[in-house]
């Protein structure tokens, strides 16, 4: 295995990142990564993580009715604790100067990390891709008016007022942002639950420290 583009990861892992296996890929390393980037290429407010962001998403799609889509929702953005959240508008001038390193990448990674975890890898092209970036897109609106200084009129004149419209039709109040460690217990929460979410026997209400955020978290929105 070749140094040169070979990632060390938390557990002591090492990604591949121009072929990522899944063997490669531990969801402990997912969650610690993305709990430390924050959102908006750290211009937002105050901090607040990707991994609570893929945390909004899951929820909104499965408040969307969506349940079976709740693993995808929740590691859309899982490739970036391997190469970090660029910003949407560096990556688009990125793919508009031919460069697309980064994006394919993050492909990569994603068909590895859905092949490790067993859900199917996000793609927005698809149905189900499109459901989950409804959702993301929701997140960004809910997170941009609360975290941005021009509380996302930005995105919203990107996006375009049919669009936004589109978007608004399901719309939740922008969760208190955790602090890294919460929002990684949060984040393996959500996961946990997106596994077993096929099983028919009923769950208990988390106890102890992730019962704690579970509060924080539904309270908020």
């Amino acid at each position: 295995m070749s140094g040169a583009h070979v990632l060390d990861t938390a557990s002591a892992r090492r990604v591949e990142l121009d072929a990522p296996k899944p063997e490669q890929i531990a969801v402990q390393d997912i969650a610690a990564a993305l709990s430390k980037v924050c959102r908006f290429g750290a211009q937002a407010s105050t901090f607040y993580s990707v991994a609570q962001h893929a945390v909004l998403v899951h929820d909104l799609v499965v408040e969307a009715g969506h349940p079976e889509l709740a693993a995808m929702a929740l590691h859309h953005d899982s490739a970036e604790a391997f190469v970090c959240d660029l910003p949407s508008p560096l990556k688009a001038l990125l793919v508009a100067r031919g460069n697309h390193a980064y994006r394919d990448v993050a492909d990569s990674l994603d068909r590895a990390i859905a092949d490790a975890l067993g859900h199917e890898p996000y793609d927005g092209r698809t149905p189900e891709g499109a459901e989950v970036k409804l959702a993301d897109q929701r997140a960004l609106l809910i997170e941009a008016l609360g975290l941005l200084s021009d509380r996302g009129e930005g995105i919203r004149t990107h996006l375009g007022p049919e669009r936004v419209a589109e978007i608004e039709q399901l719309t939740l109040p922008l969760p208190k942002p955790l602090a890294p460690t919460d929002a990684e217990e949060l984040f393996l929460r959500r996961h946990a639950e997106a596994l077993d979410r096929s099983s028919p026997a009923p769950r208990s209400r988390p106890a102890g420290r992730v019962a704690q955020l579970e509060t924080i978290h539904d309270e908020s929105m």
